[in-house]
């Protein structure tokens, strides 16, 4: 049985960080802008999210070589 991959609906939002597979989401709540990262976790600071992301990219890729895959998505 085939099971069907839902379309990303999201409008683009400039202050999401996106690098190499890992993503970043961001929301702005009274005029500041946070960044939400796995876990419940919310941070204000722009270079801690992008740290998390390359982090987090890296531990994308090392699994994908790993267990030989590609992302569902890709």
């Amino acid at each position: 049985m085939a099971i069907s991959i839902p379309e990303k609906h999201d409008a683009y939002n400039p202050n999401d960080i996106r690098v190499g597979e890992a993503e970043i989401k961001s929301q702005t709540i009274r005029g500041q802008v946070q960044w939400e990262l796995p876990g419940g976790v919310v941070t204000t600071s722009k270079q801690y999210a992008q740290r998390y992301a390359e982090r987090l990219n890296k531990l994308i890729q090392v699994n994908k070589k790993r267990f030989n895959r590609s992302l569902l998505w890709s």
